[in-house]
């Protein structure tokens, strides 16, 4: 059933028509596997309702469209993050990447080792990785957990910092 599914012209002409085209075969087998996982009465009554293609396609958009499918998140996410193994490494991006800052860091954090690093892991999440803290936790290997609190606690700084300044 699943093979006569994959070689069906209906689906790869849906296929065919999702953007970007460099995702097409991932969008397929991601589909696929998606059917293969579902329990076989469930997709058996789909079929013999007569909705499959219907299904199958709404998986489709579901999977291409949603930011929050697994497929965005292994696929559609164009974020470079890369392998920092090294503090060097972690330097030259600073170096490369530095964007100048609306506001200046340093009048919100102080010079305790927790604020500088506050301060930096807010950098690096807000202007050179442009990622998300889990994407970020797995780049340098720091648990998620922790990065996230770290940019929570940075973050309410931050908010207090500019709630005075408009005062």
């Amino acid at each position: 059933m699943i093979e006569e599914i994959y070689t069906a012209k209906w689906f790869n002409e849906a296929i065919e028509k999702t953007k970007p085209i460099e995702l097409q075969d991932d969008l397929k087998h991601e589909v696929i596997l998606h059917l293969c996982i579902m329990p076989t009465e469930k997709l058996e009554s789909i079929v013999s309702s007569g909705g499959i293609k219907f299904y199958t396609v709404r998986v489709m958009m579901n999977m291409i469209q949603s930011s929050t499918s697994k497929f965005f998140r292994m696929f559609r996410n164009y974020q470079e993050i890369g392998d920092i193994n090294d503090i060097n490494e972690i330097n030259e991006i600073n170096e490369t990447y530095i964007e100048p800052l609306p506001i200046d860091l340093d009048c919100i954090f102080g010079n305790t080792r927790e604020e500088l690093y506050e301060k930096d892991m807010l950098r690096i999440y807000t202007y050179q990785f442009k990622c998300n803290a889990l994407e970020l936790s797995r780049s340098v290997g720091i648990p998620y957990k922790s990065i996230n609190r770290t940019l929570q606690n940075a973050k309410n700084k931050v908010k207090c910092y500019l709630k005075q300044q408009q005062q």
